[in-house]
């Protein structure tokens, strides 16, 4: 059993912009610059079997691009966040592109949670942290304009995700191009 996850990777000018970005937070463990990137879909614990499926749908399947924007930050966990983001702006075509990569894990035998997708980058973890929401709601407001120029990923990229007491390390295992 492998973790895995569908995700595009950012431009290196946009990492570098998010790891100045992160410098605005004193709280929680940042993410690695070379895990920066936007999950479209969250595959959880996949045998090879059926993971070998996914990419077979995948290689053959045609992917259509999608335009990004990273624009603002959030974070999910309410009062108690355990993750701070930056945002990206909703589109049509990177919605229709999430939907087609759940559609063909679920085809492959991946049971994919069903939830509500919301395209975002991660920057910090605070799990295990008894953090206070005062310096994630001031990071928040002084970040709230904080805009990258929109980019279109090149491909979605397959990876596995090994967890670990220090941060989780992922390894691209194949990427499939966009049209």
């Amino acid at each position: 059993m492998r973790r895995l996850f569908l995700a595009v990777d950012l431009p290196p000018e946009a990492i570098g912009d998010l790891v100045r970005l992160q410098r605005g937070l004193r709280a929680g463990r940042r993410v690695a610059p070379e895990n920066l990137h936007l999950t479209l879909a969250f595959l959880g614990e996949v045998d090879d079997p059926r993971a070998e499926a996914l990419a077979e749908s995948l290689e053959s399947a045609r992917l259509d691009g999608a335009g990004v924007t990273i624009r603002g930050t959030g974070h999910f966990g309410g009062d108690r966040p355990r993750i701070v983001y930056a945002g990206v702006e909703p589109a049509p075509d990177l919605a229709r592109l999430e939907s087609r990569l759940t559609r063909l894990a679920r085809e492959a035998g991946i049971a994919v949670e069903a939830r509500r997708f919301v395209p975002h980058v991660t920057l910090h973890r605070l799990h295990g942290l008894r953090e206070d929401a005062g310096p994630v709601a001031a990071f928040e407001a002084e970040t709230q304009l904080f805009r990258l120029d929109p980019f279109r990923p090149w491909a979605v990229t397959l990876y596995q995700s090994h967890l670990h007491p220090e941060g989780a390390r992922y390894d691209p295992l194949a990427a499939f191009p966009l049209a």
